[in-house]
């Protein structure tokens, strides 16, 4: 016969009736710890029927000090027969102890754990005495805590409770329990009273090192009565002297000695002074000064690059007189070492006081000094040493205050003679100062350009010059053009066509024919 798993359930709870167990309610973590430290502190000889009683649950908690009595009952009546507790029908267990002897085991254990906590208390207040007198060093370190303290707390918590007697040591043991805590937080308290003993022993923090901080000017100007060291200033007045108001010297070799020494001194007034007597002799004593000029010159130069504004304006004078004075005898030194080296070019460094000085009045003298050495030295030679300055120099300074000059220079010139320099060449010059962006370059090259037609329309430049117009374009088909003859070149146009450029050319014919009209 198959039965089903109910029918199965059914039948074997009708055969085997079994009583279910009481159910075991849980105990405080308080209570379970008290509980099991009793428990370690039992002896490991008792009776088999207290160890028995032990294991079972008990079904009802109460207090064991208002129980006592009635659990010393039912002790009683668990030994006088077993139809009274519900024990009884367990196997029968070994004889039972006396009565006294369930409560004689935990009052040996809280004498023990009485003990063991006075001794953990005692040794607690001496550790605290000897942390008073020697702080700690470091604030993390724990301190370590007595064996006896720690063992009366494990004994506490493994105690297991039992179901006779050990409830009352159980509950007596609970401010046991609460000692170790009270220990615990004791270090706690402790720390926090060495804290400023603590900050006391510490070193200080270092301070940061306090800068040199210079000394404060007075708000108010302190009285001082000793005088700065050193010469006094000495008030010069500089007086330029025009060439007609020069005099004449006694004794033109004792100046000229003076001259040179002053020159070549490097105190400025004793400058001044040579330049002004070197200007004497150049205007009344040239014999005297004929021989040195290749050592006078130099010198001059010397004073013209000087930064100071007298002495740069007395060493142009004195350049303009010595131009006066011996004319084309100064050619060989007028432009020494040329556009590639301008500190050592008396015509080089006029042109640029003429043009970058940042005062009025050595900008004048400047220019007076250029007009002079223009018209003081022959054209024709003192040309190859203008042009360059003119089409070939980087600033547009110097190119708009050299135009002029070789436009003057030109203007000495007779139309033989410029056909006898080369036509070509100063015509190349024009027509790159037309197109130059300084409006003092373009006026000298329309004023230029004027100059050279008019040399060019001279009959016998015109021979020489000789320029053959271009072959006549072939004639277009008939009935084109009749009437209009086709327009024929001028020599001044075949001219510029042939040494300049289409555009220089184009430049130069426009501003010729600007001129004319």
């Amino acid at each position: 016969m198959v039965l089903t798993r109910s029918q199965a359930a059914k039948q074997k709870a009708n055969q085997s009736p079994q009583p279910s167990p009481p159910k075991v309610s849980k105990q405080p973590r308080t209570q379970r710890g008290a509980a099991a430290a009793a428990d370690v502190d039992a002896p490991a000889e008792q009776p088999a029927e207290q160890q028995q009683q032990q294991q079972q649950p008990a079904e009802g908690r109460q207090p064991a000090t208002k129980k006592m009595g009635s659990r010393l009952a039912k002790l009683k009546l668990t030994e006088a027969g077993p139809a009274s507790h519900p024990l009884s029908s367990l196997p029968a267990s070994p004889a039972a102890a006396p009565a006294g002897a369930a409560f004689s085991i935990p009052a040996v254990q809280q004498e023990e754990v009485g003990a063991a906590l006075a001794q953990a208390a005692a040794a607690a207040q001496q550790q605290q005495q000897q942390q008073q007198q020697q702080p700690r060093q470091h604030q993390g370190e724990q301190e370590q805590r007595p064996a006896d303290s720690g063992d009366a707390t494990s004994l506490d918590r493994q105690q297991p409770r039992a179901a006779d007697g050990s409830e009352a040591a159980s509950v007596e043991r609970r401010p046991a329990v609460a000692g170790p805590a009270t220990e615990e937080h004791a270090p706690s308290a402790t720390t926090a009273a060495q804290q400023p003993q603590q900050q006391q022993v510490q070193p200080p923090a270092p301070q940061p090192r306090p800068e040199k901080l210079l000394k404060p000017l007075p708000d108010k100007p302190l009285p001082c009565d000793k005088l700065p060291d050193g010469p006094e200033p000495v008030l010069v007045e500089v007086e330029y002297v025009a060439r007609e108001d020069l005099q004449p010297l006694e004794d033109a070799a004792a100046a000229l000695q003076a001259a040179q020494a002053g020159l070549a001194s490097a105190d400025w007034v004793e400058a001044v002074k040579g330049l002004n007597l070197l200007r004497q002799l150049a205007s009344h004593h040239l014999d005297t000064c004929s021989g040195q000029l290749d050592v006078l010159v130099p010198l001059v130069l010397k004073s013209v690059r000087s930064l100071r504004s007298s002495v740069c304006k007395t060493a142009i004078m004195a350049a303009a007189d010595l131009y006066l004075s011996y004319g084309d005898t100064l050619l060989p030194l007028t432009d020494v070492g040329g556009l590639a080296k301008p500190m050592t070019s008396m015509l080089a460094q006029i042109l640029l006081k003429c043009s970058s000085n940042d005062k009025k009045f050595v900008i004048e003298e400047a220019q007076r000094a250029l007009q002079i050495m223009v018209a003081s030295l022959a054209p024709a030679q003192l040309l190859p040493l203008l042009l360059p300055y003119a089409d070939a120099h980087k600033n547009p300074k110097v190119r708009g205050k050299a135009g002029p000059a070789v436009a003057d220079a030109v203007a000495r010139m007779a139309p033989a003679d410029v056909a006898a320099f080369g036509l070509p060449r100063l015509l190349q010059a024009a027509g790159k100062l037309v197109t130059d962006n300084t409006p003092e370059a373009r006026e000298a090259a329309k004023r230029l350009i004027d100059l050279l037609r008019a040399a060019a329309a001279d009959p016998a430049v015109a021979a020489q010059l000789a320029v053959e117009p271009p072959a006549a374009a072939p004639a277009g088909p008939a009935g084109e053009g009749e009437g209009e003859p086709a327009r024929q070149p001028t020599q001044w146009e075949l001219l510029c066509q042939a040494h300049l450029s289409s555009s220089a050319a184009l430049a130069v014919l426009k501003a010729s024919a600007e001129t004319a009209a």
